[in-house]
């Protein structure tokens, strides 16, 4: 009888002492982030806002999210990039410093321990500069091509007034551009 409680005891002692069915070198599989790229809106001649959301973490923590861009499609993180606040959730970036009459391509963006995910690539052109008016107020009498140069390179788009380039004197030396 006491052999029998002894090897009752031994696998007793045994079986606590097995492992609980998991390898300990076994790894946690994640997915992807779940990312989705929203509206473009407030567009200017040098800025855009773009709308962004991080619906799942695949399973990981999100470590760095944002919105990437650049002249070319299918823009990554090795383009342009401005970051948001790590998490899930809905996030807003503002695009400074874009040049004018340009079309972008943009994507948001989220990074957990599986990788990076993007969002659908959205296309948006920002607006043209419109020209400053410069006036020119009164009249204005040109005797020399010195003279024309001069005021020309002051950039005044209207004139208020007269304008009257002498010609009169042919040793003016003004350049005669109407032919």
């Amino acid at each position: 009888m006491i052999k029998n409680l002894s090897t009752l005891l031994l696998v007793l002692l045994f079986i606590s002492c097995s492992s609980s069915g998991t390898d300990d070198n076994e790894q946690t599989m994640f997915d992807l982030p779940t990312v989705s790229t929203g509206t473009v809106k407030n567009i200017s001649e040098n800025s855009a806002t773009v709308d962004g959301n991080v619906t799942s973490d695949g399973g990981s923590n999100i470590n760095e999210k944002g919105v990437v861009w650049g002249q070319s499609q299918n823009p990554t993180i090795a383009d342009n990039q401005k970051k948001a606040q790590p998490g899930t959730g809905q996030f807003s970036i503002e695009l400074t410093e874009l040049g004018s009459n340009t079309t972008y391509f943009v994507r948001a963006y989220a990074i957990n321990s599986e990788g990076t995910a993007y969002g659908i690539q959205q296309q948006f052109t920002t607006l043209e500069v419109e020209p400053t008016q410069k006036i020119h107020e009164g009249d204005i009498v040109l005797n020399s091509q010195n003279e024309v140069e001069s005021f020309g390179n002051q950039g005044y788009t209207e004139i208020n007034g007269s304008l009257t380039i002498n010609t009169a004197n042919a040793s003016s030396g003004i350049d005669d551009l109407s032919t």
